[in-house]
């Protein structure tokens, strides 16, 4: 009985690899795909079109900013210096935050 089981095992591990031999590889253009078909196109928009959105909000929250430093920079001779140096801390934190926030989203999508 323990001989039988053995050669039974014996005879399905010298067949399996014969019987995997004959699989065939097939590989897929995806580029092909996304290119040509209309669910691919109408992906590629959606992601151009999330890409041009998120180009524009970080220009204008830039523009933002740069505004900022510059009414900052004008006050800079009007306001104490205990005044003015506490809002250049705030303004330094607003990069920070811009700059940390953009980091996050260009994380996000290469993903």
């Amino acid at each position: 009985m323990r001989n039988l089981k053995k050669f039974i095992i014996f005879l399905i591990l010298l067949y399996a690899p014969i019987l995997h031999a004959h699989e065939s590889v097939a590989y897929i253009n995806l580029d092909l795909l996304f290119n040509n078909t209309n669910i691919g196109k109408k992906i590629i928009n959606k992601i151009n079109l999330l890409d041009e959105q998120n180009i524009t909000q970080i220009k204008l929250d830039e523009k933002k900013l740069k505004n900022k430093e510059i009414k900052l920079l004008n006050e800079k001779n009007l306001l104490s210096q205990e005044i003015f140096n506490k809002k250049l801390n705030e303004f330094k934190n607003e990069v920070k935050t811009f700059n940390n926030e953009n980091i996050k989203n260009k994380k996000k999508y290469k993903k």
